[in-house]
């Protein structure tokens, strides 16, 4: 019986089926045989996780994301308020391993908002207080070995918020309250004050150079502050633009708007 032109159709189909079948076979074969390692991977990166609640399960599925097989990545985890359930979950283990560690608990503070830590494991974190009680206003200094003190308190600050190192290791900190940012020696001595473009600031970030970058949650914009300039306005309109991070690799501020649940990048030049 002669074959019709629909035969051959139908012929060329499974041909064709079978060698997308046989060659999607070979390259999973080829994958499982060199899977990318660690040493292959590409340039740190930095995943953001918000969190809200704890379903009973919160600590394994974070655990999972702090042991991806990446060379080099950090976890940034927020929550909408300090009393979510989901707090207590992060600070009980290692972001790096997985593996359960101790937190430090203060019990004098009503709530840390931003924190920078020292190669040494020192972290100074900023409580932002209320707008009138200039006691509520301060910078919290918890050593190594877990013993918390207060570093900073009241004026000149004004409700800080985003706090940061410099290249000679003081503590720049920013505030909700003014324009001000304000440069503390270790000693806890102010000796720098300097103005952002915009009040009602939140994320910082100072490079290298001493380049100071300011992104006001309040405001929406974002201050450029060179050394001994006076600062200027790089960007604006950015939705509630709250903690920002460098990322050195693009030469971009990654900020995070709290409205949108989204991310903005600026690119610096």
């Amino acid at each position: 019986m002669k074959a019709s032109m629909v035969d051959f159709a139908f012929l060329g189909l499974v041909i064709l089926a079978a060698v997308y079948w046989l060659a999607a076979f070979a390259s999973v074969v080829l994958y499982r045989r060199r899977r990318p390692s660690a040493s292959d991977a590409a340039s740190p990166v930095t995943i953001l996780k918000p969190l809200r609640g704890n379903d009973g399960q919160l600590y394994e599925n974070l655990r999972s994301f702090c042991l991806q097989d990446y060379r080099s990545f950090e976890i940034l985890f927020g929550v909408r308020h300090l009393q979510d359930p989901a707090v207590a979950v992060v600070r009980s283990f290692n972001m790096q391993t997985g593996l359960p560690v101790k937190s430090v608990k203060v019990a004098q503070s009503t709530g840390f908002n931003d924190l920078e830590a020292s190669s040494d494991g020192t972290v100074y974190a900023t409580v932002t207080g209320t707008g009138q009680d200039a006691t509520t206003w301060q910078v919290w200094k918890i050593t190594p070995d877990g013993t918390a003190s207060i570093f900073v308190q009241g004026a000149p600050m004004r409700q800080p918020n985003g706090i940061a190192f410099d290249q000679q290791g003081n503590i720049v900190v920013v505030n909700i309250g003014t324009e001000d940012v304000i440069t503390y020696s270790k000693d806890g001595k102010a000796i720098k004050t300097e103005k952002a473009a915009q009040s009602g600031n939140d994320g910082l970030v100072v490079m290298k150079d001493g380049t100071k970058y300011v992104s006001s949650v309040v405001n929406g914009g974002v201050s450029r502050i060179r050394p001994g300039r006076p600062a200027e306005l790089i960007a604006k309109n950015i939705p509630n633009p709250a903690s920002m991070c460098y990322d050195p690799d693009a030469n971009q501020l990654v900020i995070p708007m709290n409205a949108n649940n989204a991310l903005s990048f600026i690119k610096l030049r």
